[in-house]
């Protein structure tokens, strides 16, 4: 494991790993060909979470970027839409402070989510929905990509998801997370329940 210019090595008997599965991340216990089929089937998005300085938007709003093929009325457009993005008022009022919410359907860097950020941003100013013009600075900004499995019905039926829970304490590394239930906390703690009762039947063993 490194932590800055540190690098650990850390001697477990059991791993329990709840990161994002991606092979990146899980390059350090070095995957054989079993869990690098599986994990190599997953596919990742684009996510990310921030704070950017933008004083020509109006504050106490939120604004929602949304395809225009949904209007009036056929919401189910949504899901045709590669990305969706938010930004929320944050306040202090008078510092023009908003936060970011980007969620996209197919890999972005952070890089370029920042700079579809600031087009979107833009972009209001140029058809003048919002008055005014300004830069677009981000403060903060955090990755929150992840990887998921969205596999064809021939897949699923081939046997992914019995080859990914079959991965369940092999070589003594068991798996919890988002990317092993539904993504809600108490589905994700009621799973890891499990996780952790069989785990701790492993150490007995």
């Amino acid at each position: 494991m490194t932590q800055g210019d540190v690098e650990y090595v850390i001697k477990a008997r059991r791993v329990l790993y709840t990161a994002g599965p991606s092979l990146k991340n899980l390059a350090p216990f070095h995957l054989d060909s079993k869990e690098t089929a599986v994990f190599s089937a997953w596919a990742e998005g684009g996510e990310l979470v921030g704070i950017v300085k933008a004083p020509c938007l109006p504050e106490n709003y939120s604004i929602t970027y949304l395809p225009s093929a949904i209007v009036p009325s056929n919401q189910l457009s949504l899901k045709d839409w590669p990305y969706s993005l938010r930004l929320d008022s944050t306040g202090p009022s008078g510092l023009g402070l908003f936060r970011v919410v980007f969620g996209a359907n197919y890999t972005l860097t952070v890089d370029e989510i920042k700079d579809l950020t600031r087009k979107s941003i833009k972009k209001l100013q140029d058809v003048g929905t919002i008055a005014g013009k300004c830069a677009t600075v981000f403060k903060a900004a955090s990755d929150h990509t992840r990887p998921h499995w969205k596999q064809s019905a021939e897949q699923l039926r081939a046997g992914f998801v019995q080859e990914l829970y079959a991965l369940q304490g092999y070589r003594h590394i068991w798996y919890t997370g988002y990317a092993w239930a539904v993504p809600y906390s108490s589905t994700v703690w009621a799973f890891t329940d499990t996780v952790l009762k069989r785990l701790l039947e492993d150490l007995k063993t």
